[in-house]
């Protein structure tokens, strides 16, 4: 089926670069660019389509004789909840020079006898090197009472404009762009008014720690709004050469273990798994090393909050046994026979939490008053949040937070072992793909023992390296809500991936 054209713009009397005026800006059909944002990847509401969508603030560039605009896109679903996006435009004559821009047309504009087309700007390599030109020095741009604002952190980052600049094609709600092998630039999409917990945290390491496993940060991006309501809406920070993700690296690694015999030596990753210890547990003193500094505060672990992470921890293993016992029947054959079992469970598993929950406040009292601390963490970390550069230095990235919880739950305060089980639940996962690859769960008892191996050892170098027990009742508390949590994900998601979880929760019992 061929896709529908892009709609047309028409510019009288002027030319292809007047399509940026802010009054033929606003001439979009809302019904076209609703269409046009179901199809990008930042676009973060796929599963509830725009009923509308209508720009409501236009702010130009002006760089040198170029320009360009970033627009404010007011979407509204069809059960009124709305979500606001920032969309930077430029006009350009003819048509995209490159394929990945063909895909971010947004419309085409007719100018008397010339022609040209309206795309995403940040598909142009030229807006790109106007971009890191501002990036390194700095600029605000004004418009529609709103306000777009550039901002260097610490010393500034010229010559990004000379660097080649390619954009990123993996992301999901925001666009990155790489700037030669100096620089990256996560453009937000989404705007959320407050604190931007990535940009938040990465600076506060950047400028008042000493910690160096992570990006540092280079410049923020802010927008104004019309009504005073500010958005953080990107950052620049350190590119790190040569990187490739801790999970392609533990994955190769747990795979050739089980090829290997069990027990044939020590599981090479091990080395690895301490030294992601010792760089966690760094993390986590340095967010609790500046609590006057805010957002950065720490608080005394209360009775209260281990009622509150166990109520938590219940409603995750409530709902995720009650979707199990709806979803058994639909599972892959070879997973229905466990799946059931488990969901027949529920009291031995709430049985099991009570366990943990008893020795959790035990564990409290045993401590005394402000012995155990709430404090900034990273709160989605997992193996994919690593990186490990060309001279095999470990980073930290993305703190953002689970996207799917609200701004002030992703930047409120907790123990840092949640940070510690679900780096525990990725080595699982690392170890169960594995296994599955060479036969999966049940087919092949070698695979499995080998598999289960790896796990255990690379668990308890981590541990070591963070300088944890194995036996902390909290880091058992927060594990087992994650591991419900995936139980939940995984059986509305990825069903053929749900043997995972249901191997964790099996071993519960």
């Amino acid at each position: 089926m061929t896709a529908a054209p892009a709609p047309l713009l028409r510019v009288h009397g002027g030319s292809v670069a007047d399509a940026l005026d802010p009054a033929v800006v606003r001439e979009l059909a809302p019904s076209d660019l609703a269409r046009w944002l179901v199809t990008r990847r930042w676009f973060g509401a796929k599963g509830r389509p725009p009923a509308e969508a209508h720009i409501t603030e236009v702010i130009p560039l002006h760089w040198g004789d170029d320009r360009a605009v970033v627009t404010r896109i007011l979407t509204t679903d069809a059960t009124g909840a709305e979500q606001s996006y920032q969309l930077p435009l430029v006009a350009r004559a003819g048509e995209p020079h490159d394929e990945p821009g063909a895909g971010a047309v947004l419309a085409r504009i007719s100018a008397g006898h010339e022609q040209g087309v309206l795309i995403d700007a940040l598909e142009d390599s030229g807006f790109r090197a106007r971009l890191g030109a501002a990036l390194g020095e700095g600029a605000a741009f004004e418009g529609d009472g709103a306000r777009w604002t550039i901002d260097p952190v610490g010393p500034p980052t010229r010559g990004l404009d000379a660097l080649p600049s390619d954009v990123s094609r993996a992301e999901q709600s925001n666009t990155s762009v790489r700037f030669g092998d100096r620089a990256m630039l996560k453009l937000f999409r989404r705007l959320e008014h407050g604190e931007n917990p990535d940009v938040e945290i990465g600076t506060f390491l950047t400028t008042h720690t000493t910690f160096q496993h992570t990006p540092a940060v280079l410049g923020v991006i802010h927008y104004s709004d019309a009504a005073g309501a500010t958005y953080v809406t990107g950052m620049l920070s350190r590119f790190v050469s040569g990187a490739r993700d801790g999970w392609a690296i533990a994955l190769d690694e747990a795979r050739a273990a089980v090829r290997a015999a069990p027990g044939d030596g020590t599981t090479a990753f091990a080395s690895e798994a301490v030294r992601i210890g010792r760089m966690t547990r760094d993390l986590h003193a340095a967010l609790a090393s500046s609590p006057d500094t805010p957002g950065f505060r720490t608080d005394p672990v209360t009775l209260g909050d281990a009622e509150h992470w166990e109520r938590a921890a219940r409603g995750a293993v409530e709902e995720a046994l009650t979707l199990l016992g709806e979803r058994a029947g639909t599972l892959p054959e070879p997973h229905q026979a466990m799946a059931r079992a488990i969901a027949g469970r529920r009291a031995a598993a709430l049985e099991r939490l009570d366990d943990v929950a008893v020795r959790v406040r035990s564990a409290l009292q045993s401590a005394g008053a402000g012995a155990l601390r709430k404090t900034r963490h990273h709160g989605d970390y997992h193996l994919g949040q690593l990186l490990r550069g060309e001279r095999g230095v470990w980073f930290i990235v993305d703190f953002e937070g689970e996207p799917s919880r609200p701004l002030s739950e992703r930047r409120a305060l907790s123990s840092p072992l949640r940070d510690v089980a679900g780096m525990l639940r990725s080595f699982a996962y690392a170890a169960a793909t594995a296994a599955a690859e060479r036969g999966g769960l049940g087919v092949d008892a070698k695979t499995e023992i080998a598999a289960a191996h790896w796990e255990r050892d690379v668990r308890a170098a981590f541990l070591s390296g963070y300088d944890a027990s194995a036996d902390d009742p909290l880091v058992a508390l927060f594990e087992m809500e994650k591991l419900f949590y995936e139980l939940r994900y995984e059986l509305n998601n990825r069903p053929e991936w749900v043997w995972i979880p249901l191997r964790g929760v099996a071993r519960l019992f």
